[in-house]
């Protein structure tokens, strides 16, 4: 969402097609672009763009654990196939 050649519609579509598959990448976005709206809006209301950037925080985080468990799953289940590989062998 950086760069402005971004179609922000087609971006916005594909979030909500997101968030119909229950995909938190959806949520993501839409909350990123409404971030980015209030920056550029320039409102006096921070308390918008607080509850806005806690709930950002909160998924971007949850995305994070999630990754390093599936990172730790894979590991797990790399290093068991090799264990069962080589009492194969």
């Amino acid at each position: 969402m950086k760069g402005e050649s971004i179609n922000q519609e087609l971006l916005l579509v594909y979030s909500d097609w997101l968030q119909e598959r229950g995909d938190p990448h959806g949520e993501i976005i839409a909350l990123q672009y409404a971030l980015q709206l209030e920056y550029k809006a320039n409102r006096n209301s921070n308390k918008k763009r607080l509850d806005l950037q806690k709930r950002l925080d909160y998924l971007m985080q949850a995305q994070e654990s999630a990754l390093q468990l599936s990172a730790e799953n894979l590991s797990d289940a790399d290093s068991s196939n090799n264990c069962n590989l080589s009492s194969l062998g």
